[in-house]
């Protein structure tokens, strides 16, 4: 029969983990690699967090703005929108460049890949493009729908002209 290879891919490791045969620079390096990895993963979970809480607080902008018919709120929601698009962008692209880093560390023997394997970001990363993508619309169309209400006839004001009443 054929026998299944199993090899297990250990992507972090802490300074009495690390394997013990190894030069004083490739520790110092692995080191170095897991404080700058360390400071990828939490800028995207900040920038993951502000984009959260940018997207709540424009949903709750939005709705209030709806339900009163006040254009400026609902202008507001989709500049937050936007806003937390921006957001979304950095955080995935943190994300990305976080798992890049990860499996392009030195020495390839303890982070890298076996040569058979290959690495992809299937449907999570599909499904998080997606949702930004419907925010940066949702902040489009919110931006737009103030402009788009014909619904209420404008009232101009006179205008006075020369000093004249």
């Amino acid at each position: 029969g054929v026998i299944q290879r199993c090899t297990a891919v250990k992507y972090h490791y802490t300074s009495s983990s690390l394997p013990r045969n190894l030069p004083i620079n490739i520790t110092n390096t692995i080191r170095q690699d897991e404080w700058h990895a360390l400071h990828l993963r939490r800028m995207t979970a900040g920038f993951i967090g502000m984009a959260v809480s940018i997207i709540l607080f424009g949903w709750i902008i939005g709705v209030l703005g709806c339900c009163k018919q006040q254009e400026l709120m609902q202008y507001v929601a989709g500049l937050l929108f936007l806003m937390g698009g921006t957001c979304c962008i950095i955080s995935l692209c943190t994300c990305v460049a976080g798992i890049n880093f990860e499996l392009s560390r030195y020495p390839r023997y303890v982070y890298g890949l076996p040569e058979d394997i290959s690495h992809g970001y299937g449907w999570s990363m599909f499904c998080a493009w997606g949702g930004l993508g419907l925010t940066l619309l949702a902040g489009f169309l919110c931006t737009l729908a103030p402009s788009l209400n014909t619904s209420r006839a404008s009232v101009q004001k006179p205008r006075q002209e020369n000093g004249a009443v």
